[in-house]
């Protein structure tokens, strides 16, 4: 488990909120057709909304990382990403972009934010669009422009490009968790995706219609 630094700070106002921090601590035609890809991607998705609470709690990082343990494990605990801040996990991808690749089998792209592959993980420097000055915001895409941390909502597309991670698991790749089962079924409708659509997404069709929730 990383050492962390407690949460002293939270704002709320309309697209800005406080990301801190982990405790444990395209374009469309980027999209990855590999059988792999997708099931990971749909497996860190799939965690992203299981363990969203539904609104901002100034701990996006936090959920993220739990989402990503769920899926791949406790091995995550051994990396050297920074536990406070949210654009931090950015800075350290754009780093080790080996250790992203073995460990987190993410790999940076230049897809927009809303086009992102199932998975992929979003993170906004600090003060970008609005999100908390001191660190930043990260989420992880659930499709049809939407993405999920601590809280669901859609991607913001008005203002700078934010840094992406695509999953690139391959076919042969193991990754284990939770979450892996549910990726296998093909569907990420569970219960508060259909609360999502209700919101969001004109109900439970919608829903259907968008996530394929068969």
């Amino acid at each position: 488990m990383k050492s962390v630094v407690a949460a002293g700070f939270f704002v709320a106002v309309v697209g800005l909120v406080g990301c801190h921090p982990k405790k444990m601590q395209i374009q469309e035609d980027e999209q990855s057709t590999e059988s792999g890809s997708y099931d990971y991607g749909k497996a860190l998705a799939g965690a992203a909304v299981k363990g969203s609470y539904g609104k901002s709690l100034g701990l996006c990082y936090d959920f993220v990382w739990k989402a990503l343990g769920a899926v791949l494990g406790p091995k995550i605990e051994a990396t050297s990403v920074p536990p406070k801040s949210a654009y931090q996990f950015g800075d350290w991808a754009d780093r080790n972009p080996g250790d992203l690749a073995r460990v987190f089998k993410l790999k940076k792209s230049s897809v927009y934010p809303e086009k992102a592959p199932l998975g992929s993980v979003i993170v906004w420097n600090r003060g970008q669009c609005n999100y908390n000055a001191t660190h930043g915001h990260i989420e992880i895409a659930i499709g049809s422009g939407k993405a999920c941390s601590d809280f669901c909502a859609p991607i913001q597309t008005s203002c700078s490009l934010p840094r992406v991670y695509v999953p690139t698991s391959s076919s042969s790749a193991s990754f284990s968790g939770t979450e892996v089962a549910s990726a296998e079924k093909g569907s990420l409708c569970g219960p508060k995706m259909i609360d999502i659509c209700i919101k969001s997404d004109g109900g439970v069709a919608a829903c259907n219609k968008k996530y394929a929730c068969l």
